[in-house]
């Protein structure tokens, strides 16, 4: 799926993200949510090199490691990415993470956040991808890592990307009190 299928729902989901958002509603989007909000805030969605798959570092903006939603965070972080798509950010958007397959990872704009990649992620979510989407592996390096690289100390990796997950959708949750 992506946001430029000519589907009805998601022309109607993005109007209702800029309602939101001009309301100031908290949004968080993840993945195809974060494609959703730069196109719905007038960022342009294009088709990546590839898929980038698999468990891959993103950086902070440096410029921009003071921000509200990533303050206190590591400067780098391995999250779990499946998408082939990457978004431009908007204007009036402040970048907060990127990496060497995608440039743009994450985006905050006010009270909300996009987010490219995947801190939800548990074990078995981990492993049911693998299997459900298994052809999408075929994509190869340096972007999309093989069955095994994704599996290989899974349970470390999704501890930590917990403790990430717990930081930033904390954050979020105060932003609806």
């Amino acid at each position: 799926m992506n946001v430029t299928d000519s589907l009805q729902w998601i022309k109607d989901e993005q109007a209702l993200i800029r309602k939101a958002i001009e309301n100031g509603v908290p949004i968080m989007g993840i993945c195809l949510g974060a494609q959703m909000m730069s196109a719905a805030m007038g960022g342009n969605i294009t088709h990546g090199p590839g898929m980038e798959i698999g468990w891959h570092r993103v950086t902070a903006v440096a410029e921009n490691k003071s921000n509200d939603w990533i303050k206190d965070m590591p400067d780098e972080l391995l999250p779990f990415h499946w998408h082939a798509d990457t978004f431009s950010i908007p204007q009036g958007a402040v970048p907060l993470f990127n990496s060497e397959c995608r440039q743009n990872q994450a985006f905050a704009f006010n009270n909300c956040i996009a987010l490219q990649f995947h801190l939800e992620m548990t074990v078995d979510m981990v492993k049911e991808w693998v299997q459900l989407f298994a052809s999408d592996l075929d994509y190869g390096p340096p972007c999309a890592q093989t069955r095994d690289d994704i599996l290989s100390k899974l349970d470390e990796k999704v501890s930590a990307l917990n403790q990430w997950a717990d930081i930033i959708f904390s954050r979020w949750v105060k932003q609806l009190l």
